[in-house]
């Protein structure tokens, strides 16, 4: 009984390593405010969904807060404004909309 207990845990020690290492998260890009552009605004209610959207389409951005509790400032790379704009007017036309302003 107690060889199968420690054959369970060492089962899943190496099923959480296998998983672990297959992360395929893209890299963290720390970005500078002031080398940055307005690509629009968020609310608040709608900041965490329109973060992760951008991560999805790998599109680094930063949340100025100075705003809150008003619309917050999406700002992006200046190679990325292009994008970043089109991915808005997408999210502000969901059937359930993203409270987004593309700039």
């Amino acid at each position: 009984m107690r060889l199968h207990r420690v054959h369970i845990a060492w089962m899943l020690i190496a099923i959480s390593i296998v998983v672990g290492c297959q992360s395929n998260s893209p890299p963290t890009v720390r970005l500078n405010p002031e080398e940055c552009v307005e690509a629009g605004t968020v609310y608040p209610a709608s900041a965490w969904d329109t973060a992760r959207a951008f991560h999805r389409a790998g599109i680094p951005m930063y949340l100025s807060g100075k705003e809150y509790p008003g619309a917050q400032r999406i700002l992006v790379r200046p190679e990325d404004r292009e994008r970043a704009v089109s991915l808005l007017q997408e999210l502000e036309h969901r059937p359930i909309p993203y409270r987004v302003a593309p700039g």
